[in-house]
């Protein structure tokens, strides 16, 4: 950080978090200070009505220039934020930066024209989503009952997934090796993301799974999609290659896979683990925001239409309240595997829309510095108080700084 930067709103060992706008925060910080970027931006529909990703109305941007909703002035927005943060990335670093399948090549499109190469899309599987759908039955009936012929139809999937855009920036040296041994940077941490099993772990994959939060020890909820997963896969073996007839003899898998030493694993199961598994506590939402007031927290079913006064789930249920209110919290454990994957030992995280801080929570979970910006004081409030209730890397072992 030069001298004349921005203060911080908050600053211990680890972390650091910046209150406002994140292209002019980001423009005041070291080039080549960041080791990797993980961070969940604006979608670009106008969630919720909220102002962070609310673009019906043309307004002007801290440069002067307009942004609107339209593909080519989003486009253009998150360019310039993404252009911003690979100039502060040391050559080779990684980032992971989430969106929505729905406009993810808005956003691809985006981090490509900031200079960052493309690398992979991780897609993240989860069953908390609720459909925003018109009943079109009810909406093109003439009288009082449903349209018969268009009972059953609607205009919109359940919501189930959403991607983590895998890009890199460009490398300084001729290859990989000599960019690791120069600035530590442009490699993946595979080992230490590696699928549990018993012999050593499978490789990562690009796609993830998270238990719904109503999952238990005593089992998965009918729409947890592990346990969807899992049910359409059947059960399965699988077994070591220790020598070539375990896999078909002198063929090419077995006779010159074989020369690099065993391969595969010997377990028995459902499809899903083949692939990591987030289980987020139920505790990491308000985790240190003890004292703190109640508000509606429930992101997915709280509105039946963005312009809806009826405060009622989709399903029926009541809506959640809680500390945190901020609509889209991510699960503490899934950025802590983020995390992982991308940041090398003793690496600084950014996170230019920090939200409610799950990713500065995890890089300072792992011992990681993180540099974090957001441009709301009650969530910049919800951070402090989160990474406040994280003292160590060794409490956060399994699940959330308690």
């Amino acid at each position: 950080m030069t001298g004349s930067g921005p203060s911080p709103a908050y600053r211990d060992e680890l972390i650091t978090v910046y209150l406002g706008d994140c292209l002019e925060i980001l423009h005041a910080l070291d080039e080549g200070s960041i080791d990797a970027l993980v961070t969940d931006p604006p979608a670009g529909i106008g969630f919720m009505g909220k102002g962070w990703d609310h673009f019906d109305t043309d307004r002007a941007g801290s440069d002067g220039t307009l942004r609107g909703r339209s593909r080519r002035n989003f486009v253009d927005f998150i360019t310039r934020v993404m252009a911003e943060c690979q100039r502060l990335l040391k050559p080779g670093a990684h980032a992971l930066v989430w969106a929505i399948p729905r406009t993810s090549h808005w956003t691809a499109t985006a981090i490509e024209d900031a200079g960052f190469d493309v690398r992979d899309v991780i897609t993240h599987h989860f069953g908390t989503g609720f459909p925003k759908s018109l009943d079109v039955s009810t909406a093109t009936s003439t009288g009082a009952e449903p349209s018969r012929r268009w009972l059953g139809w609607g205009t919109g999937l359940k919501p189930a997934s959403e991607h983590w855009i895998l890009a890199r920036k460009p490398l300084a040296a001729p290859n990989a090796a000599a960019n690791v041994l120069a600035y530590g940077t442009g490699a993946l941490n595979i080992d230490g993301c590696r699928i549990a099993s018993g012999s050593g772990g499978r490789w990562p994959a690009n796609l993830i799974l998270s238990h719904s939060p109503d999952c238990d020890t005593q089992g998965c909820v009918p729409d947890c999609p592990i346990r969807e997963l899992d049910r359409q896969s059947g059960y399965s073996k699988t077994r070591r290659i220790l020598k070539p007839s375990d896999c078909g003899g002198n063929t090419w898998g077995g006779t010159f896979q074989i020369r690099r030493g065993p391969r595969g694993h010997t377990d028995a199961g459902g499809a899903s683990r083949f692939f990591y598994v987030a289980k987020p506590s139920t505790r990491e939402r308000d985790a240190g925001l003890e004292g703190s007031p109640l508000r509606l927290a429930d992101p997915y079913g709280q509105h039946r239409g963005r312009r809806s006064h009826d405060k009622r789930r989709f399903d029926g249920r009541p809506p959640r309240v809680g500390h945190n209110h901020h609509p889209t919290v991510k699960s503490v454990v899934l950025m802590r595997y983020l995390c992982t994957l991308i940041t090398p030992p003793g690496g600084t995280v950014l996170d230019c829309f920090a939200g409610s801080g799950s990713t500065l929570v995890a890089a300072k979970s792992l011992g990681f510095h993180a540099v974090g910006i957001e441009w709301e004081p009650d969530y910049v409030e919800i951070i402090r108080r989160r990474v406040l209730n994280c003292p160590s890397p060794a409490a956060l072992a399994s699940e959330v700084c308690a």
